[in-house]
């Protein structure tokens, strides 16, 4: 019994912390589906799926004519092919993208701050009740915050180490998150203004 009180209190300073953190969060989320699969779906869901269902068809023009940013749709309908029923398809996008948002969370507190900050960040978001509650939606919230993280993430370790792999991951993944949600752009400009000050700071 000590042994195992002495591994909870390492986890936040150590490796495993993260693991837990991922872990943890993966679990909570399962909860959620199985207290909340009954759930109605979302107004703006049926939109997704009506479109989804278009580009299953090959009737491209008219799922853009339904939503005009594609992009969720899109992914929607790659799930589909694997997951027959929209609405199972959409919630486990939804569930794998708040998982997988740990890892940016973690990493990005990790770089700023310590380990142990990164467990606690981690924890926290695996905790927030609203993204929980993302996961029985049929949303583009998920996938966005998944991808606008790591945007930050990368930009962040541009500006550290100044390599340019880190410049054209930040690029990659802040137009994925404006693909997600048009707020994401802000993310651009922000990062361009930094780097040309950074650049001629930094001659």
């Amino acid at each position: 019994m000590t042994k195992i009180i002495e591994r909870i209190f390492e986890l936040p300073g150590s490796k495993k912390g993260f693991y837990f953190a991922l872990c943890f969060s993966a679990f909570l989320k399962v909860i959620v589906l199985i207290f909340l699969f009954d759930k109605a779906i979302n107004p703006d869901g049926l939109l997704y799926i009506s479109a989804a269902e278009k580009f299953v068809q090959g009737y491209f023009q008219e799922g853009f004519a339904i939503y005009p940013m594609p992009f969720y749709s899109l992914i929607l309908t790659a799930a589909h092919f694997i997951i027959p029923d929209w609405v199972i398809a959409a919630r486990l996008i939804s569930y794998t993208a708040l998982v997988l948002t740990i890892i940016p969370v973690y990493l990005l507190t990790e770089h700023i701050f310590n380990r142990k900050a990164a467990f606690w960040a981690s924890l926290a978001f695996a905790l927030a009740p609203v993204p929980n509650g993302w996961v029985v939606n049929v949303t583009r919230g998920p996938i966005f915050i998944l991808f606008f993280i790591w945007a930050v993430y990368y930009s962040i370790q541009a500006i550290s180490f100044a390599q340019k792999r880190y410049f054209i991951l930040s690029c990659v993944f802040s137009w994925l998150a404006v693909l997600c949600r048009i707020e994401g752009i802000i993310i651009i400009p922000f990062c361009l203004i930094f780097f040309l000050y950074m650049a001629l700071r930094e001659r």
